[in-house]
């Protein structure tokens, strides 16, 4: 029976033998590494060599094993995630040879299979324990807030610090923590499916939304549901072209003086384009908000009836009894997408007071017969705001369609891919800050940006905003002038496109924070569970169009990196005050784009996936 395993191993080892030469020799003509032909061959020959019964078949597999061992090592060093497919699956495949060649199988063959095994395990262990085999300290826990914990805004506070001032959990007691309850959503999900929403939490209860239109009030000591108001529009919603409907909380604002309903209110947009206020106290309407209890979101949008083609996703932020809202638009598919323009409404009365269009300076209001600007900058992500300075901070994203600007005028392109500061009081910009230079990879401000008091001269503090991007760096920027703090270079970036493209030769890098997103990637970067769909993925690195950061899309597939994910994406930091540190979120992620010309897109759909 030996004898039949025996063959079937060769015959297997022959197979992934011909697979790695083949593939190597792709890889080698893309430019790639060598080492793939030089492993194909000495799998190719322990495979023949153990169907013929020659002696040698052990000591070359050996030699390969212990020579796989060295090059994962001089690659990628003690990275677990990385040695595991280089290694794991040849171990494996050496303790076979072993155990079907028996006795004949020599020392060598057992050490260089347990050295492999040995080097996936010791980085794996200093994987889980970085801070060495001895665990951290316990750390007590910090002073907190005397009263009950409030969170009142999406991100906390109106600048979005996310930092709670809780003093009974701490690293010596998290792990006795249990579930107290759960609520589940009973609403259907939509296409696109995401739940992004972060709970309010004022006058002891909890606020959110399930769906866009859809709010529920909870008891926070059980989850039991105090009331739910639904939208009308909800149900006959077609969220497809913005790519799902999302809602990422709710916004709650307390009246300065005492009113006979709605004193206290949640504001939140609904499907029908409306800015909706309901009393915190039971979900009716505010009736005394816009009308019956909504501001019209799509006027001057010049939308047709019933076509969901710009809403916001994310709650307004509440300052200076405004509520500021930007929102999310269908993009790629056009150029003249519907304006990002951003809208301040009294939390009261729901009267818009300003309107900001980046394509109408010095203009606060339109004038009759006007339309707010198609395919300004966005801000579909979270604003933020400091009430002492009277600003509102903007982040917003690139002038649509994502990949391709030709068509940009120097308007749409002065506030894209910023932090844009507003006068509350106005709506006017003060100041802005532009993270990517005519913006070709969706690089679009998608975090929160953060107010933070960073220590000064002389023991004095200065007013800061923390910027994160999509690429992985952080700005510091002085809040009341947009100036960096840390100090910003242009640095030269690929250069080429498609015709009638033209790219920035400079972009903005800081210089305080290193960047979050890593090195460039290169060839070893690639991934996969074996040593076959790793080497699939570095023919398919090597194949593409790759020059680092900021590569120009092209008609061939190009690789992004940092993603249009991030990156660090609408997440933004948390800021710690209380020992100066600030906690990031990031993620790593590249993805493949092409741009096609318009006479050989689809006629329907966007062309892609």
């Amino acid at each position: 029976m030996r004898g039949f395993w025996k063959r079937l191993l060769a015959v297997l080892l022959v197979m992934v033998g011909l697979a790695l030469l083949y593939g190597g020799a792709i890889l080698l003509r893309a430019g790639g590494s060598t080492w793939y032909v030089l492993g194909g061959s000495a799998v190719l020959a322990t495979g023949i060599g153990l169907w013929r019964e020659n002696r040698r078949a052990a000591p070359i597999y050996a030699l390969f094993l212990a020579a796989t061992l060295a090059w994962s090592l001089w690659e990628v060093g003690l990275d677990g995630w990385a040695l595991a497919p280089r290694l794991i699956g040849p171990a494996l495949v050496g303790l076979l040879l072993v155990a079907a060649i028996g006795n004949r199988a020599n020392r060598w063959l057992l050490a260089s299979a347990g050295a492999s095994l040995g080097a996936v395990a010791l980085a794996g262990i200093l994987a889980v324990l970085p801070g060495g085999l001895s665990p951290p300290p316990l750390t007590a826990p910090l002073a907190g807030s005397k009263g009950p914990l409030e969170w009142r805004h999406w991100g906390q506070s109106e600048g979005g610090r996310r930092y709670a001032e809780t003093s009974q959990i701490s690293t010596g007691n998290v792990k006795d923590l249990e579930l107290a309850w759960r609520f589940t959503s009973d609403v259907a999900p939509q296409p696109y499916v995401s739940f992004e929403a972060t709970p309010l939490m004022a006058d002891g209860r909890l606020y959110t939304c399930l769906q866009p239109g859809i709010v529920v009030a909870l008891d926070p000591d059980s989850g039991r549901e105090l009331w739910r108001h639904v939208s009308p529009a909800y149900a006959r919603a077609d969220f497809t072209p913005i790519f799902g409907g999302k809602c990422r909380g709710v916004s709650y604002s307390e009246a300065p003086r005492p009113l006979p309903r709605c004193s206290r209110r949640v504001l939140f947009a609904a499907p029908d384009g409306t800015l909706m206020a309901l009393d915190a106290a039971d979900g009716r309407a505010c009736r005394d908000f816009g009308k019956d209890g909504a501001a019209d979101l799509r006027e001057g949008m010049g939308l047709k009836d019933g076509e969901i083609l710009a809403m916001p996703s994310s709650p307004p932020v509440i300052v200076g009894g405004l509520a500021v809202i930007g929102q999310t638009v269908s993009d790629l598919g056009s150029f003249d997408a519907p304006s990002g323009v951003i809208r301040a409404y009294d939390a009261e009365t729901g009267d818009l007071r300003w309107a900001w269009d980046a394509g109408r300076p010095g203009q606060s209001r339109l004038l009759p017969g006007e339309t707010y600007t198609a395919d300004t900058p966005n801000a579909w992500g979270v604003l933020s705001a400091d009430p002492a300075l009277g600003l509102v901070f903007v982040p917003t994203g690139n002038s649509l369609p994502d990949y391709y600007g030709g068509q940009r005028s120097a308007t749409l392109e002065k506030y894209a891919t910023s932090v844009v500061a507003l006068d509350v009081a106005t709506g006017q910009p003060r100041w802005h800050f532009q993270t990517v230079h005519h913006d070709l990879w969706d690089y679009d401000v998608a975090s929160q940006p953060v107010p933070v008091d960073l220590p000064g001269a002389n023991g004095a503090t200065r007013a800061a905003l923390i910027v994160p991007t999509k690429r992985g760096q952080i700005f510091v920027l002085d809040r009341a002038t947009g100036k960096p703090i840390d100090r910003v270079e242009e640095r030269p970036v690929p250069q080429g496109g498609v015709p009638g493209e033209r790219t920035a030769p400079t972009q903005p890098f800081t210089t305080g924070f290193p960047s979050l997103s890593g090195p460039d990637l290169a060839e070893r970067d690639a991934w996969g569970l074996t040593p076959l769909d790793q080497l699939w993925c570095r023919i398919r690195f090597r194949q593409a169009h790759y020059r680092g950061q900021f590569t120009p899309v092209g008609t061939s597939d190009t690789l992004m990196y940092p993603g249009t994910a991030g990156g660090i994406n609408w997440g933004s930091v948390t800021i710690d005050p209380a020992r100066g540190l600030m906690v990031v979120n990031t993620l790593r992620f590249a993805n493949f784009g092409k741009l096609i010309p318009r006479k050989d897109a689809p006629k329907h759909g966007y062309g892609g996936a």
